[in-house]
């Protein structure tokens, strides 16, 4: 019993440490120079409107691109409940 909740302990300090780890690693951008960018795909509004979320990866990926930090664009994503493809 001791043993299984040091383990549980072990393996809960591991899984916090990582996100730790993780979320202070997303504060600093290592911006380089690149042949592409992805775009991901995020949710498209019923009347079309892309949410604000995927407006602000589109606007940073057309940044990267203006200023000359990226060849080329790639806009994924597919088409949600709402009917509209994101790609597009």
């Amino acid at each position: 019993n001791l043993m299984l909740k040091r383990c549980l302990l072990l393996a809960c300090s591991f899984f916090f440490i990582s996100i730790i780890i993780l979320c202070a690693d997303g504060f600093f951008d290592k911006i380089k120079p690149s042949d592409v960018a992805i775009i991901l795909g995020s949710k498209v509004n019923p009347d079309g409107e892309v949410s604000s979320r995927l407006a602000a990866r589109l606007d940073t990926g057309i940044e990267l691109y203006q200023q000359q930090i990226v060849k080329y664009l790639i806009v994924s994503g597919g088409t949600g409940k709402e009917g509209v493809d994101e790609a597009i």
